[in-house]
């Protein structure tokens, strides 16, 4: 299986490439630059995370450009994030940046195509291909700044049991919350709605003397 290229083993021309954009002033040429890298390789990641970066230090406003997946080529350009996982997760940018910010040890496994541990209820566990795992098995092995241990993940289980176990008070008039709203001039009582007028007129009832014929 292929190793994941780390600049120390990139070809003298790229790494070359890669020191010209270090040395870029000019930011409608850095902009031309970024223009022409259409295709994700992994050196053409490489050269986009190095020129959003040298933006960035001379003060450009890169985020006005509306580049996708802006932040994980930042990373990149930051030797933060492997440009290998820019490249196999581009098509789902949410998964792209949950495992952009992963440590690179955790990174090099995902980019190398290691199966990842994901526990189950009973205290199995299964080897499972990342691109493999449904919603609810990522939110279990990822957690933001790490991949999950066998004990972390039977703990989050446990905690998702418990939170819905939990059931949540029933809603009663009685305790329905009030909330102002300033903007419209009223209130919220729950789910309704009550204008200052009509307020007004509620409480203006409550200052009529009964009638007598009821």
């Amino acid at each position: 299986m292929k190793e994941p290229q780390t600049l120390a083993t990139l070809r003298p021309e790229l790494r070359a490439e890669l020191e010209a954009i270090d040395a870029m002033t000019d930011p409608e040429a850095i902009k031309a630059e970024l223009a022409r890298l259409v295709g994700l390789t992994i050196e053409t990641v490489l050269k986009i995370g190095r020129l959003i970066v040298r933006l960035d230090a001379l003060g450009y406003d890169v985020d006005e450009l509306r580049f996708a997946a802006l932040p994980a080529y930042r990373r990149v350009g930051h030797n933060q994030t492997l440009p290998e996982i820019v490249v196999m997760l581009a098509g789902s940018a949410a998964l792209l940046m949950k495992v952009a910010r992963l440590p690179l040890a955790d990174q090099r496994r995902i980019a190398a195509g290691e199966t990842l541990r994901v526990m189950t209820r009973d205290g199995d566990a299964r080897a499972v291909p990342l691109l493999a795992m449904n919603t609810a098995e990522l939110k279990q092995v990822i957690a933001p700044d790490r991949i999950r241990n066998d004990a972390e993940q039977a703990a989050y289980l446990r905690a998702i049991d418990e939170a819905c176990q939990t059931k949540p008070q029933a809603a009663t008039p009685d305790n329905f919350p009030i909330r102002i709203d300033r903007r419209r001039g009223g209130i919220h009582c729950g789910p309704r709605y009550i204008s200052a007028g009509d307020l007004a007129h509620y409480l203006s009832l409550l200052s009529e003397k009964p009638n007598s014929n009821h």
